[in-house]
């Protein structure tokens, strides 16, 4: 995790050494500030909800931690044509793999691991985990990057000089055109 758990907006601190061998189940919900705070992170008009379910397991790998869970969120972004606000239910599931410390080498080559579809683990720093800010920066993947309402379209005044290639060649000079006129001199 990247973001220190101070300044995390979601922040929800688990600590995987305390798991027992069927791990635990957590039901999280963004409280008002907390969507506020992330919509101003992600850049977006408003997080008007904000729920997940996870599951956190140990991996098998001593000291590994597997989260898998799902999360629904209502947002409200800015359309990018008219700058209306276009109003979405995002729901997602997640995968997120974490290992005890850095392996220097896991005897696997790069193709053999695209080949084998094998989940390459991200490192676990410290002692804890932020289910919270995983689940934030999933959102964040999940948010649409350019969000637009179904009937947006351009104004007139933006389009009337906008046309096709060919359009363009008949109304404007060529930048090849004099050297054009310099060929029919011959």
């Amino acid at each position: 995790m990247t973001r220190e758990a101070a300044e995390a907006e979601f922040s929800r601190i688990i600590f995987p050494a305390r798991l027992g061998k069927e791990g635990e189940e957590h039901h999280i919900e963004g409280t008002a500030e907390e969507c506020a705070a992330l919509a101003q992170r992600f850049g977006i008009v408003s997080l008007d909800r904000l729920c997940a379910d996870v599951m956190v397991r140990p991996s098998g790998e001593r000291g590994g931690v597997k989260l898998t869970g799902t999360f629904e969120a209502d947002v409200v972004q800015s359309c990018v044509i008219t700058q209306e606000p276009v109003v979405t239910s995002v729901k997602e599931a997640f995968n997120w793999l974490f290992r005890a410390e850095a392996k220097e080498d896991n005897g696997v080559s790069g193709e053999e691991l695209v080949l084998s579809h094998v989940e390459e683990p991200e490192p676990l720093e410290g002692e804890e985990l932020d289910v919270g800010e995983c689940v934030a920066q999933y959102l964040s993947l999940a948010l649409d990057p350019y969000p637009r309402l179904p009937d947006a379209q351009l104004p007139p005044e933006l389009t009337e000089n906008v046309g096709t290639g060919a359009e363009k060649e008949e109304t404007s000079e060529s930048p090849f055109s004099a050297l054009q006129v310099l060929k029919n001199r011959r």
